[in-house]
């Protein structure tokens, strides 16, 4: 996991390190792995609000975070 790598790296005394699976990193749902070039299959997405299909959008993220 690259957390631990980075935490093992910091000085003591080390800082408090929260390990939740809600602090995970977006999931794109059936965008997971594809090319957002041209011919790709998907168009890159620029709104907090849109998403993959059976994906999380970055506000879905969001909320999911804060509840940590």
């Amino acid at each position: 996991m690259q957390a631990d790598q980075i935490y093992s790296y910091q000085s003591e005394p080390k800082p408090t390190m929260i390990k939740d699976e809600q602090l995970r990193e977006q999931y794109f749902g059936e965008g997971e792995g594809k090319s957002w070039q041209i011919g790709g299959g998907f168009e890159q997405i620029k709104s907090r609000t849109k998403k993959f299909p059976g994906g999380e959008n970055s506000e879905d993220v969001r909320v999911r975070a804060n509840n940590v």
